[in-house]
């Protein structure tokens, strides 16, 4: 009952967009952070972690600084809560990583709220057009994804599976922003089944322009060249 209270709080409402307005939703994430990092708790704040995931991403789009900072702070505690102290010097070692088939089973409500995030993310990520556009949201939703890895029973028809993501990552490939580009090449590598990594290549030169012109997307090949 009580992390069910803390959590509507934490997630933002249309009202939520003024400094005094938002204290509640701050305390509200500083207090689910504790609780998700009392490891008296165990097993028994694993059910929350979805909710206390997706309030985290939203909070992120606040306007108001207090509310992403601690948003922030929740995501970086949930990330070593979902998969663990850092174990080594490279992060994105097996050690720190599970299949996306056991991170979406053990939290189911997170593989729709996660597509429909990184669509609204693709969506917005333009590049050479003169304005840099970035969700909020986009590093998180690529640093969560880069932390998954294909299953070996992981299917076409699987409701679970990792291939819808793919075209999205890719599509992040052309932020005119370079560390979004560097953070979608990092969350492509790990959904690609060692099968597929030919039809893959082969789909990524063929988004490379033939020759040069004056309509080349500089920002596009480089993202592509790094995926």
């Amino acid at each position: 009952m009580t992390m069910r209270e803390l959590i509507a709080l934490a997630v933002p409402s249309a009202e939520s967009n003024t400094n005094s307005s938002t204290v509640p939703q701050v305390h509200a994430l500083n207090i689910l952070r504790a609780l998700y990092r009392d490891t008296r708790l165990g097993e028994n704040i694993i059910p929350f972690v979805s909710d206390g995931m997706q309030a985290a991403v939203l909070g992120f789009t606040s306007p108001v600084w207090a509310v992403r900072n601690s948003s922030t702070l929740l995501f970086s505690t949930l990330i070593t809560r979902i998969f663990g102290v850092k174990r080594g010097k490279d992060e994105h070692s097996k050690k720190n990583r599970m299949t996306g088939r056991e991170f979406f089973t053990r939290f189911p409500a997170l593989y729709p709220f996660l597509l429909t995030q990184l669509e609204e993310a693709a969506a917005t990520v333009e590049s050479d057009s003169g304005h840099v556009k970035l969700h909020p949201s986009l590093f998180l939703l690529l640093l969560v994804l880069s932390r998954l890895y294909p299953s070996p029973m992981d299917g076409s028809s699987s409701p679970l599976g990792l291939a819808p993501f793919m075209p999205l990552i890719m599509r992040c490939s052309r932020s005119a922003v370079y560390r979004t580009r560097e953070m979608s090449a990092r969350a492509l590598v790990p959904f690609v089944l060692v099968t597929q990594v030919p039809s893959t290549v082969q789909s990524l030169l063929q988004e490379l322009p033939p020759e040069p012109g004056p309509k080349i997307q500089h920002n596009h090949i480089h993202g592509t060249l790094l995926q």
